[in-house]
């Protein structure tokens, strides 16, 4: 961070104190008539407050009364000095006065007294009436429009290859509505009165927003005053858009162009965890899944029928990773099978950096069924690189066939609960955790941050490590024996009499 400068005290005094006051008139501005029978009290209260106090402490030059406050404000600004610098002890002094006017004009608005400005004269106090003068003219972090914030986040984030093509479409989206709601003015104009505005906005529109703006011509504020027979937003879809929103503004923050983030700590609370939403396969679900015709009388249309829950069983891989593989992606590294999840090429995307990792393959998956031999089985036949050729890449990924076929597999077979393919990545973490797995570990196997460290392994956790303290103790006492059998394994796959149950 930067180092507090004299300059720096008169700019972030006259900037919080404006904003501030700003505020505070947009709050009278809209809260209304009231009964003003304390009057006598508040002025003689602020009075004592002003003498007694500020005053005081200003006579007997004691700082103390603004240190917290002075050490908010450098946070805020990404500014730093130590407290017992001459800097630092200005600041404070400074800010005890910038108190004293501000009671001042609160209690003159109080009483409907907007004859003098002491906004001006503090800003004349703070800064010489030259560069007064040229902060009103000069272009400024603050005339920037909210549509311009949005555009310099975009091209920030793409520059730092943070966004991949589904995610700037999304996070746009989230955006667009934003800017839609609150409209495109100056982006130190927002507060949090205006994002609670857009929360309470949000969380009673229809899912399919876009879709009846076009058919019905109506703005989003408008939708949200109609009933809608669809429902509205889930609880977490409003967060995601509160989230994005918030996102923007902290880079606003960053930036400089507010001055604190007024989306901060915006969101809607929800009973339950994301990853409590879906639960586990048991062992009857696993027993019906790899039990059916397809799978005993090799009945499978195409391969990923056959591979997918397999994988998404002992990899604990999300759909989308597994639904993307190229045939480049299943190799050895120091001697074990891995599936390598990574984003290299521009038809592959990943949730985030911490995705990207290594993921020993158990040996059902790299002997018995020969994965390996069936990768090299699609290089001499096809002319593809992606381990299944058959799953086209949509606005929805790769994955999106396989969501519907599963789907409709596991509806056909009856289970029951909140279980999808999601519930295959349960089912791998609950039997590590089962097992004693250390959590490092379960993380590393599936792409989780670890108290935010961002890498494929951390320390000595090589894949060499990962399977034999993780992937070998798989075991979730299913027969699997006769998925050798099936025409999508591997040409090494070993075809035996007695049960597999890993």
């Amino acid at each position: 961070m930067a180092k507090l400068t004299r300059q720096d005290i008169k700019r972030i005094l006259q900037k919080d104190f404006q904003e501030y006051m700003d505020r505070d008139e947009r709050f009278r501005a809209t809260k209304g008539p009231e009964d003003t029978t304390w009057e006598p009290g508040r002025k003689a209260w602020v009075e004592s407050k002003i003498l007694g106090i500020y005053t005081d402490h200003l006579a007997r030059c004691d700082n103390s009364l603004a240190t917290l406050w002075a050490k908010d404000l450098l946070e805020r600004n990404g500014l730093e000095a130590e407290p017992e610098s001459e800097e630092f002890q200005v600041l404070c002094r400074e800010l005890i006065k910038w108190m004293y006017h501000r009671d001042q004009l609160l209690h003159r608005r109080d009483r409907g007294d907007y004859s003098e400005d002491p906004t001006h004269s503090f800003a004349h106090a703070a800064n010489p009436p030259e560069e007064t003068q040229a902060i009103q003219e000069g272009e400024s972090h603050e005339s920037a429009r909210l549509s311009d914030v949005i555009e310099r986040y975009r091209e920030d984030r793409k520059a730092g290859d943070n966004w991949k093509e589904k995610s700037e479409k999304e996070i746009m989206g989230s955006l667009s509505l934003f800017l839609e709601i609150v409209g495109d003015q100056p982006v130190n104009r927002i507060d949090a009165a205006m994002v609670r505005d857009f929360k309470d906005i949000i969380q009673k529109l229809p899912p399919d927003l876009r879709k009846q703006q076009k058919q019905l011509g109506k703005t989003a504020r408008e939708l949200a005053q109609m009933e809608s027979a669809g429902g509205t937003l889930a609880a977490r879809t409003v967060n995601k858009h509160l989230g994005r929103v918030k996102a923007v503004l902290g880079f606003a923050e960053n930036e400089g162009f507010i001055a604190r983030n007024p989306a901060k700590g915006m969101a809607i609370r929800v009973k339950t965890r994301a990853d409590k939403d879906r639960d586990s396969f048991t062992p009857e679900d696993l027993e019906a899944l790899f039990g059916t015709p397809e799978y005993r009388g090799d009945r499978h249309k195409h391969p990923y029928q056959f591979w997918m829950p397999v994988l998404g069983l002992f990899t604990g891989a999300r759909l989308t990773e597994l639904a993307q593989l190229h045939l480049e992606d299943i190799r050895q590294e120091s001697g074990v099978w891995v599936l390598d999840l990574n984003d290299n090429t521009e038809d592959k995307e990943l949730k985030n950096a911490t995705s990207e990792r290594l993921i020993p393959l158990h040996p059902l998956i790299a002997e018995y069924l020969d994965l390996p031999g069936y990768v090299d089985t699609v290089k001499q036949r096809k002319n593809t690189r992606q381990l299944f050729p058959e799953l086209t890449k949509g606005a929805g990924g790769c994955g999106k066939n396989v969501t519907r076929w599963f789907g409709q597999y596991r509806d056909r077979l009856g289970i029951v609960g909140k279980k999808s393919f999601h519930s295959f990545r349960h089912t791998f973490a609950a039997q590590l955790q089962a097992h004693g797995v250390d959590m490092p570990l379960i993380k590393d196997a599936l792409g989780h941050s670890r108290d935010g460290v961002t890498s494929r392994y951390t320390g000595s956790n090589t894949a060499q490590k990962l399977y034999e303290e993780a992937i070998l103790k798989l075991d979730f006492g299913v027969d699997l024996s006769h998925l050798a059998g099936c025409r999508f394994a591997g040409p090494g796959a070993r075809k035996t009499n007695g049960p597999v149950t890993p």
